[in-house]
């Protein structure tokens, strides 16, 4: 870390321009307050109170292509987390670690429409100041080969929307036209739909259970380890014959990386599985698609 003090000029750069005119319009609509407020990404990084890192598990897959290890740990940060950064050079994986979560993001979706009858969540917007990165995203989201309705909506500039957003929008309403039919056949067509969808997500939950053991293990060790770290600095302000908690910690985690350790050795034992019953997965959806 250097001593270094580096000042851009906004009025210089068209996209910082209109950041700031944004943020200053949310300035004005009481940051703090409702879709804004405390626990909400945007409030995290203007305010700078960040909730602690935690794991959530990834249950989406784009593709038959497993994540890399590094992708599927920042995966499950973003998850997890209200603020999750994940920086790297071209071809490192960043846009298909994009694809993936917008994957995961759709199967919350589907779950809490097949438990509760409504979607669950919002949905995931992906923003960039390169039109080709968002595209980069969105196209395998919105393929003409695939046989279900576009995933994901490109929208824009004027031209944009005049052209992409148009056409995603049309494809759509053809797809609705062409699988209409009555009440009866479509009620019963989306209950063995969801029957499929509850057989494929225990499936994978039993497979992943290790996994997920393993995540709550270490983030119970983080955040054992701040609760420690901030009892050591409140007591560095008491008297210097205070007590420390440093033997707690290193007891806590030694006993804590034995346990994730062994449930590290077992989901290893299980990564055939896993990759079987992804396989099974999407086979299931395919053919479900072709319906």
């Amino acid at each position: 870390v250097y001593g270094v003090g580096l000042v851009h000029d906004g009025e210089q750069i068209f996209a910082t321009r209109h950041l700031q005119r944004e943020l200053a319009t949310l300035i004005e609509r009481r940051i703090g307050q409702g879709a804004f407020g405390p626990g909400t990404p945007l409030w995290s990084w203007l305010s700078g109170e960040v909730a602690p890192a935690r794991h959530a598990p990834m249950r989406g897959l784009r593709a038959p292509r497993p994540l890399t290890e590094g992708q599927r740990e920042v995966a499950e940060l973003f998850l997890g987390s209200n603020l999750t950064a994940a920086q790297g050079p071209p071809g490192t994986g960043k846009t298909e670690l994009i694809g993936n979560l917008a994957a995961a993001a759709l199967v919350e979706r589907v779950r809490g429409f097949v438990d509760g009858g409504r979607m669950d969540r919002g949905p995931m917007v992906v923003a960039s100041t390169n039109n080709r990165a968002v595209d980069n995203v969105l196209e395998p989201l919105a393929a003409g080969d695939w046989p279900g309705p576009p995933l994901g909506l490109r929208v824009g500039n004027l031209e944009v929307t005049a052209t992409a957003t148009v056409e995603l929008i049309g494809r759509t309403l053809n797809w609705l036209e062409a699988h209409s039919t009555d009440a009866v056949t479509a009620e019963a067509a989306l209950d063995a739909e969801k029957a499929a969808f509850n057989g494929a997500f225990e499936a994978l939950t039993d497979a992943d259970a290790p996994r997920v053991r393993a995540l709550a293990d270490a983030d119970r060790q983080a955040e054992l380890a701040e609760r420690v770290a901030a009892h050591e600095a409140a007591l560095a302000d008491g008297p210097a014959d205070a007590p420390t908690l440093r033997p707690l910690l290193t007891e806590a985690i030694e006993a804590l990386t034995g346990l994730v350790g062994k449930l590290e050795s077992l989901e290893r034992v299980l990564d055939g599985r896993r990759t079987e019953v992804l396989a099974t997965v999407l086979d299931r959806w395919r053919r479900i698609a072709k319906r």
